[in-house]
Parts: structure tokens; C-alpha cells; sequence
């Protein structure tokens, strides 16, 4: 291929791609930094290209895993190649590089196929801290965090290995447009008997969810939910169980929202978040008698769950602390032990002490467990 895309070819790649996530965050990671180019033509058909050769080229060797040296050199490559680009100075071309190597290192963070897709973040992470060639760059990292969850589900279920040659392909012409994508079918969330899926191949997998099950039990989820049942509900098992969720339905949006964003956990593509939701949870909401004469209690009722709860009015809170906590248990990058430590030390803290005992001891005895891995 040329050094970049032409007008027609830009419009090739638009026509082919136009839908796909990763040519979408591209585009987004990309907007900001293109009308501060100094004298190069560059634009998201151009990243989109950049990101694939370079996605593919770690793809197929692990070599490149451990080795900061060769991530340092492959930056300074990078800038170096896009110096044949026309117009470009070189602020322009620390800028391309810097955002085509943030992408693909926040792809990299949830390749799950990849053994050393770990090492090659960490590598490629610190490679950023040395060279901090772009002032802008924590903008950058946080726009694409907001899009870990389309991310994750790309890499891991749609990226083939060898995107490159097919947006090559679609620039000669052998490629057929893209059909818009169709809204979701409406489907009954009774009618759902697939699960969440929490990171398969990450290590002490069981435990995480077991102390994940066990921070939630009581507190966020009734305390007759039954551990395997809830692990299975995150394991991708097939099943028609649910959990019932017993605080505000705004919590249970901000969990997924945030397990979703940061990559934790995915579910199949034919269903939409809030359907998977809505089909493996419900809630228990308070019913109050018609008239208050102090001699009735209120009733509670579990009652299914509808997508259109989940909107994204529905005042979901920016941030909660005992969620926050919870969530860090399953981040595959904190140390679990740490994890669990934190929260059980917030609990303490929070909590009146003869309310919390049998709830600590479950705490403790993951503690325990864990501490033995």
C-alpha cells in the first residue's frame, strides 16, 4: 500500500468499515488531535490502517512481549515511517504514532487469546511514561477507556488476526459495502438462557467470583442466592436462574456499566447489555400497604426487570465507593488478596460491627483462601 489513503480509497474504507467499533474509536481517539495537525492530511480511514498493520504484526509475535526496548523501537518507527507522509513536521508525526500506539495497547488489555497480551500493555504503557510525547495524552487514555467494553468485544470475538489485509482488500474494491447495522430485535429477557462471561482465562478465576459473590451477598443481592448458581451466571454457562437484586436499580446500572467499560466481563453479541441484564436479574422492591395503621408490615415483591429501566437518564451515580471496591476484585490487574483486604477494611469502617460478623467471616475465610494461592 501508499503511504496513506487517497480521497476514493478513504471513501472505500468508510463504506466497508464504517460500522465496526474499532474504526469508530478510531475515529473519535483521532478527532481532537486531526485539527491540531500542522501540515499533514490525516484522518480516521489513515489510524484505522495504522492501528490494524500494527495490531497484527503483535499479533503474530510474542517475541515483541517482554521487551520494552523493542516497544520503544517500535514507536520511534513509527514516527520515523510517518515522516515520508506529505506535509507532515515532526509534532505531526509524534501525534499519529502516540494515538495509533494508545489504541492498540488499550486492544492489547483485553486480548484474552494472548499470553503475553498482558506484558505487551505493561511494556507499552511505560514506553508512554518515558517518551510523554503528547501533553494530551491521559485525554486520549480516558476517551478509549470509555470504550473498553465495544473494545473487548471486538478483539475477542470479531478481530481475525489479519485486519490489515482486509482493509486492503476493501480499498482495491473486492470487498462489498457494509450493511448498516439493523436495531435489535425485541426479545423477551424470559426468553435468554445465556449468561455473563467473566474473563476465562484469567488466573484464580473461581476465587475472584466466589469473593465477588460473597462482597455483593446481603448487601446487593439476596441472601438466598446460591453461590454456584450466581458464579455460573458469570461464567457463560447456559441456564435459566436469576439473581435477585435488593438495593436501587441505579446501582445495579452503575455495576455494569463499570464491569462493561472496563472490559470484565462480556456476553453474547445477539443480546443487548440491558436484555442480559434484565434476563438474569431481578429486583425486590417494596410494596407499602394502602394505609399506614402500624399494625402492617410492609411487603416486598421480586418482580422481572425491563430494559427500559436501565436508560441512561435514570440517574445513575458517577461514582460508588462500596461498588468500586467490590468491581476491584475481578480486575485481573489488582492483586486479589490487596483487593480483598481493602474491602474488608472498608467494611469495618462503615459498618456497625455486630451487623457485619457472619458477612465478615465470609469475607475472611476468601481471605484466607486466597492468601494460599
Amino acid at each position: 500500500m501508499q503511504e496513506k489513503f487517497n480521497n476514493k480509497e478513504k471513501r472505500q474504507v468508510r463504506e466497508c468499515f464504517g460500522s465496526n467499533d474499532l474504526y469508530m474509536v478510531c475515529h473519535e481517539a483521532f478527532l481532537s488531535r486531526a485539527g491540531r495537525l500542522d501540515g499533514a492530511k490525516v484522518d480516521a480511514e489513515d489510524i484505522f490502517y495504522e492501528v490494524a498493520k500494527m495490531l497484527d504484526s503483535l499479533e503474530g509475535y510474542p517475541e515483541f512481549s517482554s521487551d520494552q526496548k523493542d516497544m520503544r523501537r517500535y514507536l520511534s518507527n513509527l514516527v520515523l515511517k510517518y515522516r515520508e507522509w506529505q506535509g507532515s513536521t515532526v509534532r505531526d508525526r509524534e501525534m499519529i504514532a502516540d494515538t495509533v500506539f494508545r489504541i492498540v495497547r488499550i486492544l492489547m488489555c483485553h486480548r484474552w487469546q494472548l499470553c503475553y497480551s498482558e506484558d505487551l500493555y505493561e511494556a507499552m504503557g511505560e514506553v508512554l511514561k518515558s517518551k510523554s510525547i503528547q501533553e494530551d495524552g491521559e485525554d486520549v487514555n480516558n476517551l478509549l477507556l470509555g470504550h473498553c467494553g465495544e473494545l473487548s468485544k471486538w478483539i475477542n470475538e470479531e478481530y481475525n488476526g489479519h485486519l490489515c489485509d482486509e482493509i486492503e482488500r476493501a480499498v482495491r474494491g473486492e470487498t462489498e459495502k457494509q450493511k448498516p447495522r439493523s436495531g435489535r430485535k425485541s426479545i423477551d429477557p424470559k426468553n435468554i438462557t445465556a449468561s455473563f462471561n467473566y474473563m476465562p482465562n484469567v488466573d484464580h478465576r473461581n476465587n475472584r467470583l466466589q469473593a465477588f459473590y460473597d462482597c455483593l451477598h446481603r448487601v446487593f443481592i439476596h441472601e438466598d442466592t446460591d453461590a454456584q448458581v450466581f458464579i455460573n451466571i458469570f461464567s457463560g454457562t447456559t441456564t435459566t436462574e436469576t439473581i435477585v437484586w435488593i438495593r436501587h436499580i441505579r446501582e445495579l446500572h452503575y455495576l455494569f456499566d463499570k464491569l462493561e467499560k472496563l472490559g470484565l466481563i462480556t456476553h453474547p453479541s445477539s443480546y443487548g447489555k440491558w436484555q442480559m441484564v434484565c434476563a438474569r436479574f431481578k429486583c425486590l422492591t417494596k410494596r407499602g400497604t394502602s394505609v399506614d395503621d402500624g399494625m402492617t408490615d410492609d411487603s416486598y415483591v421480586i418482580e422481572p426487570l425491563t430494559p427500559d429501566q436501565f436508560s441512561k437518564d435514570s440517574g445513575t451515580p458517577d461514582s460508588h465507593d462500596e461498588l468500586d471496591k467490590i468491581i476491584k476484585i475481578l480486575n485481573p490487574r489488582i492483586n486479589i488478596r490487596e483487593s480483598l483486604q481493602e474491602f474488608i477494611d472498608y467494611c469495618d469502617e462503615q459498618r456497625e460491627h455486630d451487623d457485619i460478623k457472619d458477612y465478615r467471616d465470609a469475607l475472611a475465610n476468601d481471605l484466607q483462601i486466597v492468601s494460599r494461592l
